[in-house]
This record gives C-alpha cells, sequence and structure tokens, in this order.
C-alpha cells in the first residue's frame, strides 16, 4: 500500500513539475529534444516548423549547451522565440568526427508549442537573424 501512495504522490510532482516548466525551458527542451533524436539514429523532423530544414546534422554523438536567449511579447510577456547554442560532436559527409558550435532558433507556435525554424553554424550575427525569425512567425496571442 505504501509503495503505491508513493508511486501516485510521484506522479503528481511529476506532473506539476511538467506543468510549471517555464516558456524558456520549454523552448530549450525543443532543442534538446531534436539533438537527442538525432543521437538516437532518428531524423528529428517533429522540432521543426518546416521538417525538410532538420538535415543538417550527421552522427551526433555528443551535445552540450552553450548559452541561450529569448525574447517576450510584450503582450502576454509568453517567451515568442528562443536563440539556443549548442557544441556539438558529429560527423561530417565524408565521416571524419567534427565538433562545432550550432545556432537554433525556436519560435512558439499557434499551437503553443516551440519549434525550431533555423539552425546554422556558430556566429553573433545569428542572435539578430533569430530574431527577425522570431518577428515573422510570431503568432498573435
Amino acid at each position: 500500500m505504501k509503495a503505491v501512495a508513493g508511486l501516485i504522490v510521484l506522479g503528481i510532482v511529476v506532473a506539476l513539475a511538467i506543468g510549471s516548466c517555464s516558456d524558456s525551458n520549454r523552448a530549450d527542451a525543443t532543442v534538446y529534444g531534436f539533438l537527442e533524436d538525432l543521437r538516437a539514429g532518428h531524423d528529428g523532423q517533429r522540432y521543426w516548423l518546416v521538417p525538410s530544414l532538420s538535415n543538417k546534422l550527421l552522427n551526433v554523438s555528443e551535445t552540450e549547451f552553450v548559452n541561450a536567449q529569448g525574447w517576450e511579447r510584450k503582450t502576454d510577456g509568453k517567451v515568442a522565440g528562443r536563440f539556443v547554442r549548442y557544441r556539438v560532436t558529429s560527423t561530417n559527409q565524408a565521416g571524419s568526427p567534427v565538433k562545432l558550435l550550432w545556432d537554433f532558433c525556436t519560435v512558439l507556435t499557434k499551437s503553443d508549442e516551440y519549434k525550431i525554424v533555423d539552425m546554422s553554424q556558430a556566429d553573433d550575427a545569428h542572435v539578430e537573424s533569430c530574431k527577425r525569425n522570431v518577428a515573422t512567425f510570431m503568432p498573435t496571442p
């Protein structure tokens, strides 16, 4: 009986934690989920607003979160989009291992999900590019 009660309490705690996940964490989790999907050998397309853009990384073996920055909508305070940078170890088309910084831009969709809209090798100019992408894709509340 105690084990069942313990499982019920654990389920409630997990549900509360997931329900209170911040927009920033949800946006970051989208990029993390994409990279983990690739590491598991899947295509990761479900994390993209336009799935056909998801094919830039091959054989992902390691990932490391570097930093992130988000932009809130003035109307409701939700994080409309988020720039996320990861260090990723993968292989190039010749099969040689490479470790590069990658920038991801996520946006909040009308269905209240974060989706990746852009991904490119790291460059500080990508922060501004991501801001423009967020403004383009931003749904109205």
